[in-house]
């Protein structure tokens, strides 16, 4: 499981398992073979590659404290996923013990059907991994163009509108260049009372380029001197082993009172949409967190993670533009918590009424309040899970909330 859970499903009244002493990264292979303890958290994975395996990488999330574990079952997410593809998708093979005490190795050659299966759907359902190997992907060095540039730019709200149109365009673009460039799309704004807000709304794109700074300014040159002017344009640039070992490749974990709800964008936004995107962020209620508070994030699917089908492992959303996360986030205490849980609610469903973003939704980013969750996290290979379910752990020993459940009869 997940060192955290937007819906709180890594906590429980019930039995726990803690992973957090599992940390082990095991001994390199000439081949890049890559094998992690369950428990390794992403603000120490990508240290301990750039020192054990210093010509090797995998893609991960952005969040420090989430365990490689967690983050593969669902399907991982990141800034490495468009070039290379999903956590899941380097997967080569994970160990575990199933509910009837059994330890199964699980890869293309044995266990197929659950090894399909923990490749998108493998959190806190068949049983508990103690450890995962991965194909590292090369990474060239330095003096080899193992060059990558950092970059966050950031524009009024007002210059929302064509950006998101801008940054749809380069995320279907199927020229393989395109796959070059990974990052998050935000609209976003803070504060308690409406100056305040209205101060800090903004536009902004973050990511990493594979690539050098020069060659960056060259092929996204809309971006920075397109029909829309940055506020402030930062861009570094250096190895992408010590970006992804540094604070660059991170965010951080909200340390107060958050809710999110998420959605799979699998066409592109109209101007209608967009605006209504941004009106929506224009009409935070506040609240007291002192940094952040309401907004949307379009997370940049494409590239590599959707040349596998849908149906190719247990991660379903093969054919996205984006991941569409609402976010709001408010003190304890807040005065403003209920008006913001319901600015959150309102706005993912007025997107969904005009089909702006589809039914599906990233399991990585659960939400208790989903009718059918079922088929918005796992769309048409629910009715698969349930049948490896059934055979796995027909008893439903591994449940929670929204746990797949076993075929019966």
């Amino acid at each position: 499981m997940a060192i955290h859970s937007y819906a709180g499903f890594s906590a429980t009244t019930g039995l726990l398992i803690d992973f957090g002493g599992q940390q082990t990264v095991y001994e390199p292979t000439t081949d890049n073979k890559i094998t992690f303890g369950t428990g390794m958290q992403g603000r120490w994975l990508y240290p301990a590659l750039r020192d054990r395996y210093p010509n090797a990488y995998i893609p991960t999330g952005r969040c420090p404290t989430v365990a490689i574990g967690g983050l593969a079952l669902g399907g991982g997410a990141g800034f490495l996923d468009r070039k290379w593809g999903l956590t899941c998708d380097q997967m080569l093979q994970s160990t575990m013990v199933t509910a009837d005490g059994k330890v199964l190795v699980c890869d293309d050659r044995h266990e197929q059907d659950l090894f399909w299966a923990i490749r998108g759907a493998g959190q806190g359902n068949f049983g508990i991994h103690t450890s995962f190997q991965f194909q590292g992907q090369p990474l060239p060095t330095a003096g080899n163009g193992g060059i990558a540039t950092f970059f966050k730019i950031t524009w009024n709200i007002e210059d929302a509108f064509p950006l998101i149109d801008l940054v749809q365009n380069i995320v279907q673009e199927k020229d393989k260049e395109f796959d070059k460039i990974e990052g998050r799309l935000g609209i976003s704004t803070y504060g308690l009372e409406k100056e305040e807000i209205e101060k800090n709304l903004n536009t902004n794109i973050i990511g990493i380029y594979h690539g050098g700074k020069d060659e960056f300014e060259d092929l996204f040159e809309p971006l920075i001197r397109g029909p829309v002017s940055p506020v402030e344009v930062e861009l570094a640039e250096g190895p992408l082993a010590e970006f992804l070992s540094e604070s660059y490749a991170f965010q951080t974990i909200p340390t107060v009172k958050y809710t999110s709800k998420s959605g799979v964008v699998d066409r592109p936004f109209s101007p209608d949409a967009a605006q209504k995107i941004i009106d929506w962020v224009k009409r935070w209620p506040g609240s007291a967190h002192p940094t952040e508070g309401g907004g949307v994030a379009l997370f940049t699917l494409g590239g590599a993670i959707n040349r596998k089908a849908p149906d190719e492992t247990a991660f379903f959303h093969r054919r996205g533009i984006f991941f569409f996360n609402i976010d709001a986030s408010f003190a304890e205490e807040d005065p403003r918590q209920g008006a913001a849980l319901n600015w959150a609610q309102d706005f993912y469903l007025d997107m969904r009424e005009h089909r702006y973003i589809s039914e599906h939704c990233y399991q990585s980013f659960p939400d208790r309040s989903l009718a059918d969750w079922e088929h918005a996290y796992y769309g048409t290979n629910y009715p698969k899970l349930q049948r490896i379910k059934a055979h796995y752990d027909p008893e439903n020993f591994f449940q929670y909330a929204q746990s797949i459940r076993p075929t019966t009869g």
